[in-house]
């Protein structure tokens, strides 16, 4: 049996505790606005920072927090918009960590889209200590900043409908650990007013939220919310208001008092409703803080310390789950640092406290307080495994593990899917080792570095204790020379509308041997370059800045552009703004730095609304085919859909078969290469499982040519996969074409060279030629019928055939296995997918007139009035 036990080490803290006391002494309370020379030494760090130049920043020793300036144009992201006024950031100072989506105190009610009134003069002021500085509105970009024992941002909104307008001030004294948020409510008119108490706030996905009940943490109810895995939790509090966490995208929070939720704001008069907010690393700090701050040195009853490291043999345990709860309920939870400590308060008396880690199985202890503090609890070890992957050479790669549990061992959870390095039963390694701690039992480990490589499954047997170095050959058995691997579609959580860290998606792309990604976040230009900096693997993944411009209606407003000059720090990255008319976007986009190079994608179309029935109500329109003349590349996955014609009952808004329609494009003249991306927003196996080869000179991702890559794509010198690579290409007399290219047949014919290599971890069973869009009959092969035509290699398909050519046509190799999957390798759900490679289309002339499309409809008219 292994012991659990409390241990006592009460000096460990004294040095921290003493420098932590210093700096909160030392310094005052600041109203910075954000420059370009001070942005990295102000604004915090965290997933969720959204701060611009321009936004202001308040901080003490104790917390940071950042406020929107006041702009018709400024947003926080995709989905967090018209964000002026707003509490975009807020962390502890010393221990930055953002996870706030926002707070917008009173919701929309008011809007903060002015800096300056109609009289020219500035509607935002700071005061530090009393003394007021009006900032000057010729001087937008002029580096303000002021310091004193209390100091206040106050901005004033643009009038509302009913003639009120709100004064709003962020309020931060030197010892706090809340800031104060008080809207001030003027209402010039003649009739009294009443305004809704509801703020609203964006905590999204893995946060969990609750209220805490009067007299328990503050005099009033106190309204949380916590994510765990990011470690942070925020606390809002009104005095004599109680909140309700109302329905909607949020959380929203109403405050009530005595039964009304709203503020009565006189005729010709003005109210003032006041809260405020706290943060800490979780819900044991964040009573704790809270507590001290409502009460002071009149609390009832004082909390008592509550300092907890976590070990087991190994010894400090990160990330583990501690819970503290009695026969009230839980108190509150925290997950510990990186070197094992939660710390709090919590009210004297006996609780419960629960421990639980990955790997480590959960333990409960009994204990008093107040007790000599801080403790430390030892759980059972986890066992260990390190893991390294090379290719042929030796040489370490980038590699995803995946774990599954077997003879009765289930499954490990090694966190949200949001999460960089480990997500559900699935690690990441960006070229080194990386040390996994696993519960006892026994394990498949299917290690991959995406579909050139052969997977290796291996079986592992782990005790507790014990340490296990794995090293395994991931071997490099499909030649893609002349082509690389790139996806052209992802997101992450500056999207806003994830919250995976934007480093977990790096991840996601070198594990799964991307060899070319734009960063193509929602609503802004980026850029992945610092996290490859970070992991040391610039040479591993070509990259450029991007966007995904994101309108409505959807699906056809959304479209990437890449590459496009990132403008860090600046609203959208430097990127343009949506419209509600989709030709407009997307020309707005493809014009976008003065017209300059760029591919530019139609992202998840409909194909019929776009050419013909832009209302999608199934009524012929004059469409929005506009947008073809735009669009470099289309998305036109799942490419397993050209195997599919449109089923006759679909609805006017369904887009599938995509590739059925790409292809009657094709016929109608619309030389518009098709590509498939993931779309990927979250980290759990959400990269790989889509992909395009490119053509490229350079087979070395640190040598790839971003020009060279934009002349390819808009060529159409790319093949779809789910994985298989495929390979094509048509001779006649001395000349040759690949996909995206054109070729005059000579004596009426082409000849057709096509190959498929596979690793050993999914299969192909059909080839099929399409010419026009139509399957030819005579040039399709099936494994269960014609076996002799497939290989069980590496190499899966190889065959050298002509092909007459009597009229101009277009021709699209595909290949697929309709019995298979991609399986365990690709995750739960791309693992669902089938291995389907798609090429591009060749364009044989068969005159030398020049190609002409025939504009065969397929039997599947679309949409078209008279134009």
């Amino acid at each position: 049996m292994v012991a659990t036990r409390f241990l006592f080490v009460g000096m460990l803290l004294a040095p921290l505790v003493g420098l932590t006391s210093c700096l909160e002494r030392c310094r005052g309370a600041e109203v910075i606005r954000i420059t370009a020379d001070n942005y990295d030494s102000v604004v915090p760090a965290g997933k969720e920072v959204d701060a611009i130049i321009g936004d202001w920043v308040l901080r003490n020793g104790r917390l940071v927090a950042v406020v929107a300036q006041p702009a018709d144009w400024r947003h926080a992201n995709l989905t967090i918009r018209n964000v002026g006024g707003g509490l975009l950031d807020l962390t502890v100072r010393g221990a930055e960590n953002d996870q706030l989506g926002i707070l917008m105190p009173l919701g929309n009610r008011y809007v903060y889209r002015r800096a300056v009134g109609n009289d020219g003069k500035s509607w935002v002021e700071i005061i530090a200590d009393g003394v007021v500085t009006t900032v000057d509105a010729n001087a937008p970009d002029a580096a303000i900043a002021v310091e004193g024992s209390r100091v206040e941002l106050q901005l004033r909104s643009n009038g509302a409908a009913d003639g009120s307008y709100c004064r709003l001030t962020y309020r931060l004294d030197d010892r706090a650990s809340e800031l104060e948020i008080e809207s001030h409510v003027v209402n010039p008119t003649g009739d009294e007013i009443r305004v809704p108490l509801r703020d609203a706030m964006r905590a999204d996905r893995t946060f969990a939220d609750g209220i805490d009940g009067a007299g328990t943490t503050a005099p009033s109810p106190v309204f949380w919310v916590q994510d765990a895995s990011f470690r942070q939790a925020y606390a809002i509090r009104a005095e004599g208001f109680e909140p309700t966490k109302a329905e909607g995208r949020g959380p929203i929070v109403d405050w009530s008092r005595d039964g009304d939720s709203t503020l009565v704001v006189p005729a010709d008069g003005s109210a003032t409703f006041t809260r405020r907010i706290a943060v800490a690393e979780h819900r044991l700090a964040l009573r704790d803080g809270v507590r001290r701050e409502a009460y002071g040195d009149r609390d009832p009853t004082p909390l008592e310390r509550f300092d907890l490291n976590v070990i087991d043999g190994w010894g400090a345990v990160g990330s583990a789950e501690v819970v503290l709860a009695n026969e009230s309920g839980v108190w509150g939870d925290g997950t510990t640092d990186a070197d094992g400590w939660v710390r709090g308060g919590v009210p004297r008396g006996t609780w419960t406290v629960r421990v639980s880690a990955s790997g480590r199985g959960k333990i409960e202890k009994v204990m008093t307080l107040p007790s000599d503090l801080p403790l430390v609890v030892e759980l059972p070890s986890s066992a260990r495994v390190q893991l390294v992957a090379h290719d042929d050479d030796r040489r370490a790669i980038p590699f995803k593990a995946s774990f599954f549990g077997i003879d009765g061992t289930s499954d490990p959870n090694f966190g949200p899917d949001s999460r960089a390095w480990a997500s559900g039963n699935a690690i990441y390694s960006a070229g080194h080792p990386v040390m996994q701690d696993l519960a006892p039992g026994r394990y498949e480990m299917v290690v991959s570095h995406g579909p050139e490589h052969d997977a290796e499954v291996r079986t592992i047997s782990v005790d507790r204790g014990s340490y296990l170095e794995i090293a395994v050959e991931l071997s490099h058995v499909v030649d893609s020379t002349g082509w690389i691997s790139a996806d052209f579609h992802s997101h992450s959580s500056p999207s806003g509308d994830n919250t995976s860290d934007q480093l977990g998606r790096v991840l996601n792309l070198l594990a799964e041997r991307i060899e070319f990604a734009p960063c193509t976040e929602h609503a802004r230009i980026d850029s992945y370059v610092p996290h490859l900096m970070r992991l040391g693997a610039l040479e591993r993944m070509a990259t450029c800045s991007g966007m995904e411009l994101t309108g409505s209606p959807l699906p056809v407003n959304h479209q990437n552009a890449f590459p496009l000059t990132f403008r860090p720090r600046t609203q959208n990255g430097g990127g343009p703004e949506t419209d509600l008319d989709p030709i407009v976007q997307i020309e707005r986009l493809a014009m976008w730095e003065e017209g300059a190079d760029k591919v530019v994608q139609g992202n998840h179309p409909n194909i019929r609304q776009i050419y013909g029935d832009a209302n999608a109500d199934g009524e012929p329109d004059a469409g929005l085919g506009r947008m073809l003349g735009f669009m470099d590349v289309i998305e036109v996955h799942p490419p397993e859909s050209i195997f599919r014609t449109p089923a006759a009952d679909r609805k006017p808004s369904d887009a599938d078969p995509v590739m059925f329609h790409w292809m009657q494009l094709l016929n109608l003249g619309h030389r518009i290469p098709g590509v498939v991306n993931t779309d990927a927003h979250y980290n759990f196996h959400g990269s790989g499982w889509l992909r395009n080869y490119v053509r490229s000179s350079a087979d070395d991702p640190a040598e790839i040519s971003i020009d060279e890559m934009v002349r390819n794509i808009e060529a159409g010198r790319i093949v779809m996969t789910t994985g298989p690579f495929l390979e094509v290409v048509a001779r006649s007399g001395e000349a040759a074409a690949i996909p995206g290219e054109d070729l005059v047949a000579v004596d009426g014919k082409v000849e057709l060279f096509v190959r498929v290599q596979c690793p050993n971890w999914f299969d192909i069973d059909r080839v099929q030629l399409f010419i026009n869009g139509r399957p030819a009959d005579e040039f399709g092969w099936r494994r269960r019928t014609e076996a002799e035509a497939f290989g069980n290699g590496t190499v899966r398909f190889e065959r050298r055939f002509e092909v007459p050519i009597a009229t101009d046509a277009h021709l699209i190799v595909a290949t697929i296995d309709e019995e298979g999957t991609l399986g365990r390798v690709m995750g739960p759900t791309g693992g669902k997918l089938p291995p389907v490679a798609v090429s591009n289309p060749i364009f044989v002339d068969a005159d030398g007139d020049g190609f002409e499309p025939n504009g065969d409809d397929l039997g599947h008219p679309l949409p078209i009035i008279a134009r």
